[in-house]
């Protein structure tokens, strides 16, 4: 099953993820030390792909899968080709 990616945001803390079947993921940037280090504006400056995150700035790339994973949403097996973020979805 393939889930659609719709909203990611972020705030002081945690990247957060939400799909079309309302599974909601959160990680902390402090897992990597160039978001832990990043400034509020560095990080706020991301593009998205279709398999995830990207922060040009920061040379820093984090798929949705792997953060989905991280919360306990899915095991390793699939997970990286279970969530996709497709424009304009909604």
């Amino acid at each position: 099953m393939t889930h659609t990616v719709l909203k990611v945001w972020i705030n002081e803390q945690f990247i957060h993820v939400k799909t079309d079947d309302g599974l909601e993921a959160k990680t902390p940037f402090q897992k990597w030390s160039r978001l832990r280090d990043a400034s509020s504006s560095e990080r706020a400056s991301f593009v998205l792909s279709p398999c995830g995150i990207h922060w040009p700035e920061l040379d820093e790339d984090l798929s949705f899968g792997g953060i989905f994973y991280e919360a306990g949403l899915c095991e390793s097996a699939g997970c990286e080709e279970s969530f996709l973020y497709k424009e304009n979805a909604d």
